[in-house]
């Protein structure tokens, strides 16, 4: 479906919409992509720890939640 098309459809689909949940969920669609990418807003600090974060988890230096509260356990 072209770009003009589907606005039309997805238009035409809102203007029938009588469930407020549903227009709510795409208002705040609508907001959070307004704003932008959140974590463009984060610090240098922040963004170095989620990338440091999601190489471990590529890594497999992860641990299911089971795993980590038996080792929590041991500890105390």
């Amino acid at each position: 479906m072209k770009s003009d098309a589907l606005k039309s459809d997805l238009i035409r689909w809102i203007q029938q919409i009588q469930d407020v949940s549903i227009l709510n969920a795409i208002s705040t669609l609508r907001q959070s992509f307004e704003k932008g990418d959140w974590f463009d807003s984060l610090s240098e600090a922040q963004k170095e720890s989620i990338q440091r974060g999601m190489k471990e988890t590529e890594e497999g230096k992860v641990y299911s939640s089971k795993e980590f509260w038996a080792m929590y356990e041991k500890r105390m």
